[in-house]
């Protein structure tokens, strides 16, 4: 046997030895002034339990519920569980070009109901999020928490003034400090495709990283103007409205990298098939083991004795005693309204 907290022991029995010690040494004032066969001659007979005997039969109680509290357990052994998940990066472009409304309600809320799903159906997975527009950051890293890493895509402002501009090359290396102790890494993009044309060196950083990026079209070819948060739309010097369309150079990126491309899909079969592929290529990486233990407890033996050693401790107390203490309670408590 053994107990699962031993500190309580000590902390608890120390005190309650030294108080056994005190109160025993302790002698009344009446036996102070009288011999021991003067008070017996004195004392009224009853077949009530002496004060001693009581106080005895408290403090085991007391020792018997420390006991319970230091939880003795039985077999008690150690495992150590190791998982072993596939890290995934959601990169998820807020430029304001995310904000055109040619998917309902717009790109951007669309990303964000997408990266829910991602979140709720990963299997055997650890996420981790970045944001990026003209520059990234991380809004968690790889995680297994998915009910924090939900309650944070929930309050996700997509009405927040980010910058303009969607910086491809920015997003991969912050996701690549996220994924530098896994071998296998993989980006999930969702994004209208950014404003170059040219990603070649976004390509070779990638291959030379190892990391695949699956990416989702998330805009129309023909594309739309970008409404402002007072009304009106985006435009450029000359004072004519922009009108973004899909940067269909982001299927290069996405399979020149090792990766996957798809265009949107108002359901989550885009989702899938890019998670199948994940699942069926990567391998999976090794996470902090967690030791569990297991054992069989035992703490209810000692706080069930304690309990009927409590039950004959209180039996014993006179019968007027017992009434009075009812009565107090009774007087002490809060009347009804």
């Amino acid at each position: 046997m053994q107990f699962y907290y031993p500190n309580v022991l000590w902390m608890m029995l120390i005190p309650i030895v030294l108080l056994i010690v005190l109160i025993g040494t302790n002698k009344s004032t009446m036996q102070k002034f009288f011999n021991e066969d003067v008070l017996q001659k004195l004392s009224a007979g009853g077949n009530f339990m002496r004060s001693e005997t009581r106080n005895f039969v408290l403090f085991a109680a007391l020792i018997l519920m420390t006991i319970a509290l230091a939880r003795p357990v039985m077999d008690l052994q150690e495992h150590e569980s190791k998982q072993e998940l596939i890290p995934i990066v959601v990169a998820i472009d807020v430029s304001k070009s995310m904000l055109a409304d040619d998917i309902y309600p717009n790109r951007l809320e669309l990303a964000k109901k997408k990266l829910k799903y991602i979140v709720q159906n990963a299997q055997n997975s650890a996420i981790g999020v970045v944001l990026f527009a003209k520059s990234s950051f991380i809004m968690s890293p790889i995680t297994q928490d998915f009910t924090s890493l939900m309650y944070l895509i929930e309050h996700l402002d997509t009405g927040l003034n980010f910058d303009n501009g969607s910086d491809m090359m920015s997003m991969i290396e912050t996701a690549d400090q996220l994924t530098v102790d896994f071998s296998a890494k993989n980006i999930i993009l969702l994004s209208d495709g950014g404003n170059k044309s040219d990603y070649s060196a976004e390509i070779i950083y990638a291959k030379e990283k190892k990391i695949n990026i699956y990416a989702v079209a998330l805009a129309t070819k023909k594309g739309t103007a970008i409404p402002k948060k007072n009304g009106g739309y985006m435009t450029n010097s000359a004072g004519e409205i922009v009108v973004v369309g899909l940067n269909e150079q982001m299927s290069t990126l996405a399979m020149q990298s090792g990766g996957g491309y798809i265009d949107f899909s108002l359901g989550n079969s885009d989702i899938d098939a890019i998670l199948n592929d994940i699942y069926s290529k990567s391998k999976k990486a090794q996470f902090e083991s967690q030791k569990v233990k297991t054992f069989t407890e035992l703490f209810y033996y000692p706080l069930a004795l304690a309990l009927l050693v409590l039950l004959i401790a209180f039996s014993s107390l006179p019968r007027k005693k017992i009434l009075s203490a009812l009565a107090l309670l009774f007087v002490l408590s809060p009347s009804e309204q």
